[in-house]
């Protein structure tokens, strides 16, 4: 549905790069990354120093395991300050995945530590509401004291067993649950 809003919004409006960003993000998460460069490239013809973009060309760069190419972009972004602040925040985030690829551990983390704290920033909990620690302490404390029975299963034997109950892995973002969902 996006991608068709997107592709509408174009269709009305040649000159706005925005959805073109979007579009070219969606082709990026599908895999074709021919279509996210062609989007790119259009949307550039247009805007070539819209922030959205530079985060679409940033993401496209990843993609291609370019990850300096994404530092270069983000940088840009960053150091021009025109980028609106959820964008600000989602270009450091992107700046801890180019570190993160380029084997720097520590700047990733600042990076992704500082996109979370600018995002935190933007969209502030409720009072009473419960945030990422709480509920990482409830969960520890839930499962200290649930008896293991309560939420595990041990089949007699698995190789002539069909599975009878769904498993659930949970897991820290930036933890490497994507990598095991993606060995699974």
């Amino acid at each position: 549905e996006a991608e068709e809003a997107c592709t509408q919004a174009v269709a009305l409006h040649g000159a706005f790069v925005e959805p073109m960003a979007a579009l070219s993000e969606l082709a990026q998460r599908r895999g074709d990354l021919a279509e996210a460069r062609r989007w790119i490239e259009r949307a550039v013809a247009e805007q070539p120093d819209n922030p959205k973009i530079r985060l679409a060309q940033a993401g496209l760069a990843l993609a291609e395991k370019e990850p300096m190419a994404a530092v270069l972009q983000v940088e840009r972004i960053l150091t021009e300050g025109r980028a609106e602040p959820l964008d600000q925040a989602l270009a450091k985030g992107l700046l801890g995945d180019a570190f993160d690829a380029l084997g720097r551990p520590a700047d990733a983390f600042a990076a992704w530590h500082a996109c979370n704290r600018r995002v935190e920033s933007l969209f502030p909990r409720a009072p009473g509401e419960s945030g990422l620690a709480e509920v990482v302490g409830w969960l520890g404390d839930y499962f200290k004291a649930a008896p293991a029975a309560a939420w595990t299963v041990r089949p007699q034997s698995a190789s002539d067993q069909e599975a009878e109950v769904h498993a659930f892995l949970l897991g820290f973002p930036r933890s490497g649950t994507t990598l095991l969902e993606h060995a699974l």
